[in-house]
């Protein structure tokens, strides 16, 4: 039977050979079925890159950070490196989430008008998308839904290999709504919640059932900035790909600069950043 977790849990994944080699790797494939076609896995790991014993007597671990993929999930032996890549044994168990439906990746995003912000996040399969806010954190949930529009992408809209080939995957429902009525509210904060009404899924912290209330600090109008701070932006790009894991990621160079964006992340939780340029 599946192991099931909630999104962005670690998953320690233990391994044995007795003929290890140092183009030996662990893959992780969504769906599970993909294991044995031309598709590329979702993540993947050396076996000697974080298991000294690995290469002296065959046991190693690799830790992965599991996004909500949506889909089980099964970890692959393989062995001969990119190019000579051979599966030679599977997991015992399947990873599964609890909810395929869990509500993800939520981002407030400027329109232009500084009287509306588009609300973004993603699901599986909702039907009757919604937001809800106030700017009483209390009242929230009490607050009529504001019906959001649903948009996918498909293989064909990407514009080349491998994203349209062997890297492809459904990345599931993209959900928007609107936020109107800022400029009343500039330079004040708002709260919200976002999510599924036909199936009564909502921003869930975790799997306690707790509806998960979001903030954001509208900027203030142009040219009223308080005078008792300057404005705040943060730009940054080039900062790598990957993981706060074992991973490695498409021709790698180098781990992600994942402090920094832990940093960044710390100074939006205190209110000191108006906005975020990110490049690339």
């Amino acid at each position: 039977s599946p192991r099931a977790i909630w999104n962005d849990e670690m998953v320690t994944v233990s391994f044995y050979s007795s003929n290890p080699h140092e183009e030996d790797w662990i893959a992780a494939y969504s769906p599970p079925e993909t294991y044995n076609t031309s598709t590329v896995p979702v993540k993947y790991g050396w076996c000697n890159d974080f298991s000294p014993t690995y290469l002296p007597d065959g046991t190693g671990t690799l830790t992965f950070n599991m996004t909500n993929l949506r889909a089980d999930v099964r970890f692959v032996y393989v062995k001969g490196g990119y190019s000579h890549a051979t599966h030679v044994n599977t997991s015992q168990f399947d990873l599964t989430y609890h909810n395929n439906n869990e509500q993800l990746r939520n981002r407030v995003v400027a329109t232009g008008d500084p009287d509306v912000y588009t609300l973004m996040w993603s699901s599986a399969s909702n039907t009757q998308p919604v937001i809800k806010w106030s700017t009483d954190k209390d009242s929230v949930l009490t607050q009529t839904g504001i019906d959001a529009n649903t948009t996918f992408v498909n293989k064909t809209d990407l514009c080349g290999w491998p994203a349209n080939d062997r890297g492809w995957r459904d990345m599931g429902l993209i959900h928007s709504a609107s936020l109107s009525g800022m400029k009343a509210l500039a330079n004040t904060k708002i709260y919200y919640t976002f999510g599924d009404i036909a199936s009564d899924t909502w921003s869930a912290m975790d799997g306690n059932g707790t509806t998960r209330i979001w903030d954001f600090y509208v900027p203030p109008l142009a040219g009223q900035q308080p005078i008792n701070r300057p404005t705040t932006l943060v730009w940054f790009d080039d900062m790598g790909r990957g993981s706060n894991d074992q991973a490695y990621t498409w021709e790698h160079y180098g781990r992600a600069s994942y402090n920094t964006t832990k940093s960044v992340g710390a100074l939006v939780q205190t209110g000191a950043v108006d906005a975020i340029y990110h490049g690339g």
